[in-house]
């Protein structure tokens, strides 16, 4: 029983990198078609939140102690913020295969900040770990100081960054479930969720957009469409890494997370934005995904003596 349970988790791992991606590629697609998709995504997850509130009342589960509220909320505000930047990375010109390989850089920086808040030890796994990521990064990104202007038409140096910066917020917010790991998942689900949509639209108030609502009003049975199918694919990208999450070691799940999300990136980029990614961009992937595996190893040395320090 414990192999099929094992698979299962892996299976939900699988499905929920791909859900993530595909998440991103909708979003580009979304933005490309001239609908207001912030306006859109936000209200998504004020109705996303409603559900999940009906759940959490439903089970009776309690309001968290106050000691643990700030580990809450921070663990909601990162998680949005990794959420937000991987997408807007997307939006701006990165294209979604990269996204995915430049934002595993969180397990990496979980490591870090474990090392600084956590008091967790850093091995010599760790730095080979981070050589290689950083690697990956730069063979992913070529910076022009490094590689001259030979970046492709329509990549974005701005949307590389947002990419590492996505992850680094996504390890802050494993710091903040370490800390927060006996409340339960349905109730941090709401709280990011609630949060999700104020931050969805602080995007275009800081880019100052003025979104065109007459799409929304000359086809509102398309738009009641786009919403709904939003709604539902943000309550699967929440459900599945925490239902997968808890059916394999954690090792596991990071490996099969990122590796499902860096090949299905490439191939969204491939089929559906034309854009096939060149030889030293997968070059650097895989220093990325090797990375994440040496992490996976140091991880499963210690799986047996303390909580999961890859949580995904």
């Amino acid at each position: 029983m414990k192999c099929s349970t094992e698979v299962i988790g892996i299976l939900l791992m699988l499905a929920s990198g791909v859900s993530v991606t595909s998440q991103m590629a909708i979003s580009k697609m979304i933005e490309e078609m001239q609908w207001p998709y912030w306006y859109l995504l936000a209200s998504s997850c004020l109705m996303a939140g409603v559900v999940n509130a009906l759940h959490v009342w439903c089970l009776g589960i309690a309001c968290p102690q106050r000691k643990d509220i700030k580990w809450v909320l921070a663990r909601a505000v990162f998680e949005n913020f990794h959420w937000i930047g991987a997408m807007l990375s997307v939006i701006v010109g990165a294209a979604p295969g990269d996204v995915a390989a430049l934002t595993s850089i969180d397990i990496i920086a979980a490591a870090l900040l474990g090392l600084v808040f956590l008091g967790e030890r850093v091995s010599i796994l760790h730095l080979f770990a981070l050589i290689l990521s950083v690697a990956g990064a730069l063979c992913i990104s070529q910076p022009q100081f490094l590689f001259g202007s030979s970046q492709g038409a329509g990549e974005s140096p701005a949307g590389y960054c947002i990419a590492l910066l996505s992850g680094c917020f996504q390890a802050c917010s494993f710091v903040c479930a370490r800390k927060s790991a006996h409340i339960p998942v349905s109730l941090l689900s709401l709280v990011s969720l609630l949060l999700s949509a104020p931050a969805a639209l602080l995007v275009p108030l800081v880019q100052h957009e003025h979104s065109a609502f007459g799409v929304v009003m000359a086809r509102p049975w398309q738009a009641i469409w786009l919403l709904l199918t939003l709604t539902v694919w943000i309550s699967i990208s929440i459900l599945l890494p925490a239902a997968g999450a808890t059916r394999c070691p954690a090792a596991v799940s990071a490996t099969v997370f990122t590796a499902a999300s860096m090949i299905t990136g490439y191939l969204a980029q491939t089929v559906l934005f034309h854009n096939a990614p060149k030889p030293l961009k997968l070059v650097g992937a895989f220093c990325m995904l090797c990375s994440v595996v040496l992490m996976a190893i140091r991880c499963q040395a210690k799986e047996s003596e303390e909580p999961s320090c890859a949580e995904r």
